[in-house]
């Protein structure tokens, strides 16, 4: 029987610097290179994608479950952390589900013209777990392609990773400077720019089923409580809106998200039956 490589692991103490970025995790670290993934599942998923791996943290018992995919994924076993189930409670400030996380780098952001021809661009969205539902949306929608400004919350933040389970590792990301240049050069390479709105924005905005997709766009949602900046919307080709009934006025960002790519998917279908 094959030698299990990671039977040996002997806890590491509090104090070990290895475990600096996992510590007061609920306490961001906005200039870190670093992120943290954060539940079994996504831990395996960030190990199975191409990123390079700093390290894994977990209980004894949390390896030892895990060992065979470690095995499979030709883990170094320098690169496992072991640690008891009260000291990583103690030192991430909370109980962690199934008690394994992992460390990664941050990956260096990609410019807008390696994106793809379907764009999701976020513009001041603040809410970790509302980009993480983006994320998870978009992929699960066949979007792959993903863009924010400097005022939005970093999709590699802990809850954004979690949320999004590890789906932001299929993502291609780019950080832009300015949203305005940014657009700009979309339109020059062909992009319809297209903004989320209110149905009160009648006399500009048409019901996202009225709308046809194009074959390249890029689709920008604003702030969860004003929207898109004015200068950003005034700069949109279209708005679209979804209708709803029984008085309700929005809907959560990323529940609206995935109306729209399930139009936009729909459509796509019908003129690429498979």
């Amino acid at each position: 029987m094959e030698k299990n490589p990671y039977s040996n692991a002997v806890n590491v103490s509090l104090e070990d610097p290895r475990l600096n970025e996992y510590r007061n995790l609920k306490v961001p670290k906005n200039d870190s290179q670093v992120f943290i993934a954060e539940n079994e599942k996504v831990v395996q998923r960030l190990i199975e994608s191409n990123l390079p791996l700093k390290s894994i943290l977990g209980t004894k018992e949390s390896i030892e479950r895990n060992c065979e995919f470690f095995l499979r994924q030709n883990i170094d076993p320098s690169f496992i952390l072991q640690i008891s189930e009260e000291n990583l409670e103690q030192l991430v400030g909370f109980k962690i589900h199934r008690n394994l996380l992992a460390e990664s780098y941050i990956p260096k952001s990609l410019s807008i013209e390696q994106l793809g021809s379907e764009i999701i661009c976020l513009n001041r969205v603040h809410d970790a777990e509302n980009i993480g539902s983006i994320l998870r949306s978009s992929v699960a929608l066949g979007i792959q392609s993903f863009a924010y400004d400097q005022y939005t919350s970093s999709p590699y933040s802990r809850r954004s990773v979690r949320v999004s389970m590890g789906n932001v590792f299929n993502m291609k990301i780019a950080k832009i400077d300015s949203i305005e240049r940014s657009i700009d050069l979309w339109k020059q390479n062909g992009y319809r720019i297209l903004g989320t709105s209110l149905q009160t924005d009648a006399k500009t905005s048409i019901p996202i089923w009225d709308f046809p997709f194009p074959d390249k766009w890029v689709l920008i949602l604003g702030n969860e409580a004003f929207g898109m900046d004015q200068n950003v919307l005034d700069l949109c080709d279209q708005l679209i809106n979804i209708p709803m009934d029984n008085s309700v006025d929005s809907l959560n960002i990323a529940h609206s998200l995935t109306s729209i790519l399930s139009i936009s998917k729909f459509q796509n279908r019908m003129k690429h039956p498979r």
